[in-house]
């Protein structure tokens, strides 16, 4: 064989086995993950970053981590960002996203913004009045978007249940005031509006983008976690409650998509290989799951 063909014939190799990892499901368990909350696939390196509390989700210990895995399932850096590292501060680190080169994180009452791809420490925004921030999600203006599920520390209601918009220099407003909707959870901002789910209730509920209801509720079982939108419209959503990921069409229409998942908290999609990531809260584990219409 020539060296042309041999070339050829290697390419061919590694492209049949790049497509056999995204079609295949993988789970990701004995790693070290310890609660794992949110999983944000992040494309210009493409790898996955994973959030873990570490222990209780609302107690301040500086022990939350970030880690870093790779598309076949490895761990590239268990502890990346370490809350017991100096100049880090996470402490139960749940909801994610990425916004050009800094990543932003929901740590109980504070949004912390980090620089990509280093992973230095940028900002720590406190948001007054907030107690349990949990879904994050960008907006078209550079800020973002996050939930409080308006519990205290014991998981009693604590009445201010709420999304906030938080802009990356500081300033931050109450868009939504939600308290006696069941606890905001995963929320979703696009061309369409806001949309979010609630943990407590197991509701749906459509928002403009300036913040006024659209449309709602639509009940599922409560529990109700993560959020992401795909290109059609459709939206996929976790469910603690019956163990499911939701597929809800862009008519609004809901039907299980994956069951048997265990507590599966804050997703994302690996849009390069059309699989969604599935951190499962009580088992410390990590699930690629191909998408297939």
């Amino acid at each position: 064989m020539n060296h042309g063909l041999k070339c050829s014939a290697l390419i061919m190799a590694l492209l049949l086995a790049q497509n056999a990892t995204a079609d295949r499901r993988i789970e990701m368990q004995d790693v070290g993950f310890a609660t794992p909350e949110s999983a944000e696939y992040y494309a210009a390196e493409d790898l996955i970053l994973v959030t873990n509390i570490n222990g209780h989700p609302a107690e301040k210990d500086r022990n939350g981590f970030i880690s870093k895995v790779s598309p076949e399932g490895k761990v590239i850096e268990l502890k990346w960002l370490d809350g017991e590292k100096d100049g880090v501060i996470l402490n139960a680190p749940k909801g994610m996203t990425i916004i050009g080169n800094r990543l932003f994180v929901t740590d109980i009452d504070a949004v912390r913004i980090f620089q990509l791809p280093e992973g230095g420490m940028v900002k720590s925004i406190q948001v007054r009045g907030s107690s349990f921030l949990n879904g994050i999600t960008p907006m078209p203006d550079g800020s973002v978007l996050v939930t409080d599920t308006g519990v205290n520390a014991d998981f009693s209601p604590a009445g201010n249940d709420a999304v906030y918009q938080v802009w990356p220099d500081g300033y931050y407003k109450k868009l939504i005031d939600m308290s006696g909707f069941g606890g905001p959870n995963g929320v979703l901002a696009d061309a369409n509006g806001i949309t979010v789910v609630t943990f407590g209730s197991g509701d749906i509920y459509q928002y403009s983008l300036s913040g006024e209801l659209k449309s709602g509720p639509v009940a599922l079982a409560p529990g109700l976690d993560g959020l992401v939108g795909l290109k059609d419209g459709q939206r996929l959503i976790t469910g603690w409650g019956e163990s499911t990921l939701y597929q809800m069409s862009a008519a609004g229409e809901v039907q299980p998509l994956v069951t048997g998942l265990d507590a599966p908290a804050d997703i994302d999609l690996d849009t390069k290989r059309s699989r969604v990531l599935v951190p499962l809260f009580k088992q410390d584990r990590l699930l690629m799951i191909p998408l297939k219409w």
